[in-house]
């Protein structure tokens, strides 16, 4: 997604809401807009995000009013319209539907909001924003649907606007498994143990001796038993206890023991007073003989005392098999879910015990539940020691967030970073940008656009221009020291990331070294607020067509905008051309693995395998049967040349791999940024948010994806000398395979 997408994505994954809903007697909500006093005022129930003005408009589909979003020059550049419902239903998805009419919807996107909210923060979330939809048209009807969790608590609903433009939103109805939420039958909210506990909501009360060597190992021991116990004790998975504040209960006597055969002991009583763990007889889980990964347990090992050794392995072989476990979960793409996870925004800076908790709830969501641990340039069971005095002795907020990005950093998963509450870090990197778009090419920064024409004038920089330096410090040197701090699959990935903030900082300018085609010069710069400039993060907003011809012969499809309704009568309407591009240098609007790849095969064929988690064996992994594509009756038998390059990430690559299934195929451009597999969602004490791929996604073949990326069939590098002539060499190079040249 662009920056703007991005950012109000992060917004509303993480804005609480505290307006009291107005009660209703007929209907039971207010889906309809109904009831305001006047136009532009919010009609009851429903509350403002953004900056963008909204409120009823008597521009109706359905009755007196509809909700209104009008773009303005808002720096925030987005508004959205919502509405809270308590989630007192049963059921497995969630589904809103709801009628838009767009006017002139450009450099963003209008959509439906569905977010599921559970007592610790957001379960799920769409808005749309992958669609796309822009442009103007009278009343059509969506929708967007979402699994609906376990430890729901609210279902949020509304209409979003980015960008220009202004939309209205009416006619909104919320379904659960198909019955309308008007009319379905309501039930208490299930409540557990674990959600009334706050005993340490305010600091977790622990102090912590000098971190020696002895010390260290004995953390590292209790973060490995908490994690264990986490995700396979009965009275954890039922939410009986509060796992996080249980950690502080037992810290003190555990640091306090005066041997490791002591804490080993106070370990024992812990476990015991969870309560027994019965037998499962008959219906014990058994682990996968042929499991893709399983995780470890020779850590057990080191224990000394055998009695907390055979309890762990009484608490594993009983482990229960139930999904509808406390702390995880599985999504309907069968990512893992972790639910229940308290963030403790009110505590940016966390005290010593809830950062130690951080280490240990992310240490251990990786273990047994990041498909691609092993994928990892470093053993993730080292991780854990290494990181204790890293945490324990973070010194300040900002500390505690290069903390958090650095062990990200670990996983080298580019749908994992710190995605949110990296207050302090957005601070020290600099809230002014110069108004240039930059690439690396090969190792070189290279300005590629404007992304405003009024500051090229203020802008001593041309597109083509190599940086080579920023206030002296040569652009590989920064390189190197910024590689931890930005999480990727791939170098290509890190780079392209790098390149956003490689001209940013808190000063009005900076002294930038440059590479012209008429020499090396050094030149100051101008920086403005980043909240000024039309920025967009990878790749720029694209208002065209999604479909044209190139040539009279040749097609050329662009992902970012097609709709999968226009496929059928662009495939028609290309049926005869000697061949097409795909353009899948972007992040796709629409799901088009299946409607574009079933109309290019003759008949089905494999794609994708998928590596899926496991809620009764934690750490295990299980790779599926072949994912096929059907073939179609007529196939499309021109040359079909797919493009991609370091900005296909995720739904891009897949959609790659869909398409390389079919024999004509050849995929063209440079590597992918290596990161596949629907994303599943991690809180982190202070308010911290981040991501991993929690899916794993492997050719058929068992070949991996993550970390290598798509791998051309034909490697084109893009060149300075094609970015100072405004050339697309690699959409060149792909006529020239279709004409055969």
């Amino acid at each position: 997604m662009d920056t703007m997408q991005h950012l109000t994505y992060l917004f509303l994954l993480t804005v609480t809401l505290t307006q009291p809903l107005t009660a209703q007697t007929d209907p039971k909500y207010n889906l309809d807009f109904e009831g305001a006093a006047r136009a532009g005022e919010l009609p009851p129930g429903w509350i403002k995000w953004g900056t963008y003005p909204l409120g009823a408009d008597t521009l109706s589909y359905r009755g007196t009013f509809s909700g209104h979003i009008l773009a303005d020059d808002s720096k925030a550049k987005f508004g959205s319209i919502a509405y809270r419902i308590p989630a007192n239903y049963r059921g497995k998805r969630v589904k809103l539907t709801g009628y838009m009419k767009l006017r002139d919807v450009s450099e963003g996107f209008a959509g439906l909001l569905l977010r599921i909210d559970g007592s610790s923060g957001p379960l799920q979330f769409d808005n749309m924003a992958k669609q796309g939809l822009r442009g103007t048209h009278d009343w059509r009807e969506y929708s967007t649907e979402l699994t609906y969790p376990a430890g729901a608590k609210h279902i949020v609903v509304g209409g979003i606007l980015t960008g220009k433009g202004e939309a209205w939103f009416d006619a909104f109805t919320v379904t659960i498994d198909g019955e309308d939420i008007e009319t379905k039958e309501e039930h208490a909210p299930i409540s557990y143990p674990a959600d009334e506990d706050h005993a340490f909501a305010t600091g977790s009360e622990v102090t912590f001796p000098e971190l020696t060597p002895e010390v260290i190992t004995r953390l590292e021991l209790l973060g490995r038993v908490w994690g264990f116990l986490k995700y396979h004790h009965p009275s954890i998975a039922r939410g009986e206890r509060q796992w996080d504040y249980d950690l502080f209960r037992v810290l003190p006597d555990y640091l306090g023991a005066g041997t490791q055969v002591k804490a080993e002991r106070v370990l024992e009583q812990w476990i015991d007073a969870l309560g027994p763990v019965a037998g499962c007889g008959d219906d014990c889980v058994t682990a996968t003989p042929d499991a893709a990964r399983s995780a470890s347990r020779e850590w057990m090992n080191a224990i000394e005392r055998e009695e907390l050794r055979s309890r762990l392995r009484h608490t594993y072989t009983n482990r229960i098999a139930a999904q509808d476990h406390y702390y995880i979960g599985v999504l309907r793409s069968s990512n893992p879910d972790f639910r229940n996870e308290r963030s403790y925004a009110d505590m940016p800076y966390p005290d010593a015990g809830f950062r130690l908790l951080a280490l240990y709830r992310y240490w251990n969501m990786i273990r047994y539940f990041f498909p691609y641990v092993g994928e990892t340039d470093r053993d993730w069971e080292e991780i854990l020691a290494e990181y204790l005095p890293v945490f324990l002795n973070a010194k300040d907020e900002l500390a505690y967030e290069y903390a958090t990005l650095r062990l990200i950093g670990e996983v080298h998963d580019t749908h994992a970073n710190l995605w949110g509450g990296g207050d302090k870090i957005n601070a020290a990197r600099g809230d002014r940008r110069a108004a240039v778009h930059l690439r690396f090419v090969g190792d070189e920064a290279v300005v590629t656009d404007f992304y405003n024409d009024e500051l090229r004038d203020a802008t001593p920089l041309t597109v083509g221009d190599i940086i080579y330096s920023v206030d002296g410090r040569p652009v590989s040197e920064l390189v190197e020291e910024w590689t931890p701090l930005y999480p990727a699959s791939n170098r290509a990935a890190r780079l392209r990331d790098m390149a956003n903030d490689l001209l940013r900082a808190a000063t009005e300018q900076l002294t930038v070294g440059v590479k012209k085609a008429t020499g090396v010069e050094e030149r100051r710069v101008p920086l403005f607020p980043t909240d000024s400039l039309d920025r967009y993060f990878w790749y720029p907003p694209y208002a065209g067509p999604s479909h044209r011809l190139l040539t009279e012969d040749i097609g050329y499809l662009t992902l970012q905008n097609i709709r999968n309704e226009e496929v059928p009568a662009i495939m028609d309407s290309l049926a005869d051309t000697k061949g097409m591009v795909i353009d899948i240098r972007n992040y796709p609007s629409d799901y088009t693995p299946y409607t574009i790849g079933t109309r290019l095969l003759p008949a089905s064929a494999p794609f994708v395998r998928l590596s899926r988690p496991s809620v009764a064996t934690p750490g295990e992994f299980v790779l599926s049967d072949p994912l096929m594509i059907t073939g179609s009756a007529k196939p499309y038998t021109g040359k079909v040349v797919v493009l991609v390059n370091e900005y296909s990430q995720s739904q891009s690559e897949y959609t790659t791999m869909a398409f390389r299934a079919a024999p004509n195929t050849t995929v063209l451009g440079s590597t992918t940024a290596g990161a596949d597999g629907d994303v599943s969602r991690i809180g982190l004490p202070g308010g911290l948010s981040t991501m991993i791929s929690g899916l794993g996604v492997f050719y058929p073949d068992g070949t991996p994806t993550q970390r290598v990326g798509i791998i051309p069939d034909v490697v084109v590098p893009i060149t300075v000398a094609g970015i100072r002539e405004g050339r697309d060499e690699l959409l060149e190079r792909a006529v020239e395979l279709i004409q055969g040249e």
